[in-house]
């Protein structure tokens, strides 16, 4: 199994550039083919916005993908995100995110608390996020251009959903297996298979108690 950072994110480096999920998912292609030589095809598997990337891996580069699994993951440029999901009151941070300069000004040594809120208001069970965790990643965070790298990723989404699109005008829907994670009680589950089915023939919604 390999885990690692994409770029931006916890120890990577935090590139000026290249936050759309086509790049970044190259970079990830790059790592398992160039630098580590796997040869095989692999399982890729990501959670959120890491499910973006994984989507993206497997649209870029389908005859090196067996498979992949993404969890609790938006889909810019579906129908169920372009049509409402982006704009509901609880996503009310993926417009403020995407803003240029003034979400690095206002969370700029308060990158724990701005992190832990999330946390804490989407999360079933807040405690499954102990202390430990949340220190770990405001760490992260606060690396120099740490949440400005994050914003970047946000920022890509109109990027991404026009990228999304024009591969399934190229080639049409993706013949491996896609499996769609979402909690028991999460606000995507309504949408998940849905935004699947959008790219994906082969379509299974798992759900996580």
């Amino acid at each position: 199994m390999i885990a690692p950072d994409y770029r931006g994110a916890g120890d990577s480096s935090h590139p000026k550039i290249g936050y759309d999920k086509v790049t970044v998912a190259n970079d990830l292609y790059i790592l398992a083919h160039d630098y580590l030589g796997i040869t095989s095809l692999i399982h890729v598997v990501g959670q959120d916005i890491g499910g973006m990337v994984a989507h993206a891996y497997a649209a870029s580069h389908p005859d090196y993908t067996r498979s992949v699994i993404f969890g609790e993951c938006p889909l810019p440029g579906t129908k169920p995100y372009e049509s409402g999901f982006k704009d509901s009151p609880g996503m009310w941070h993926f417009t403020f995110q995407q803003q240029l300069d003034l979400p690095e000004l206002l969370t700029q040594g308060r990158e724990k608390i701005y992190i832990k809120r999330f946390y804490d208001r989407l999360c079933f069970n807040p405690v499954g996020i102990t202390p430990r965790d949340v220190d770990h990643y405001a760490a992260s965070f606060a690396q120099p251009d740490g949440m400005r790298a994050g914003f970047e990723l946000y920022r890509a989404f109109p990027h991404d959903a026009k990228d999304k699109q024009a591969m399934l005008k190229r080639s049409g829907l993706l013949k491996m297996a896609a499996a769609a994670l979402c909690g028991e009680m999460s606000i995507l589950r309504k949408v998940a298979a849905e935004q699947t089915r959008e790219f994906y023939k082969d379509v299974e919604v798992v759900k996580v108690l």
